[in-house]
């Protein structure tokens, strides 16, 4: 029973080890800008890098809708990780980017949805 408890304690720890060489960290500035000899709040993030299935990427309006005339092209950049193109319409002092990715997976659907913004020039 010893032996079993020391192997399952190795198992875990290899799998906790693996985990943090799998990690990506994020760091987030609260606010646009940062303002000099001022405190500045920071988030970090700890996200953990795998394979993701495969999914589908739109955009979304307030209401959470989308459809595919909304589709986005993207292109993978790694296991965790996506690109894709995006032109703005308006010049506007700030400008929300909406997106949802769409798993699809043993006959269930799973919506994310994320949103950022970003200032046109």
């Amino acid at each position: 029973m010893e032996k079993q408890n020391d192997s399952l304690i190795n198992i875990i720890s290899k799998s906790e080890l693996e985990k943090a060489k799998n990690t990506q960290l994020y760091l987030i500035p609260k606010t646009f800008e940062l303002k000099s000899n001022k405190a500045n709040i920071i988030e970090g993030i700890l996200s953990e890098i795998q394979e993701y299935p495969e999914f589908e990427l739109h955009y979304y309006n307030e209401a959470n809708i989308y459809d595919d005339s909304n589709k986005i092209e993207y292109e993978k950049t790694g296991d965790n990780k996506f690109e894709f193109e995006y032109i703005p319409k308006e010049n506007s002092a700030n400008q929300e980017i909406k997106v949802v990715v769409i798993y699809k997976v043993n006959n269930s659907k799973i919506n994310l949805f994320g949103i950022t913004n970003a200032p046109v020039k």
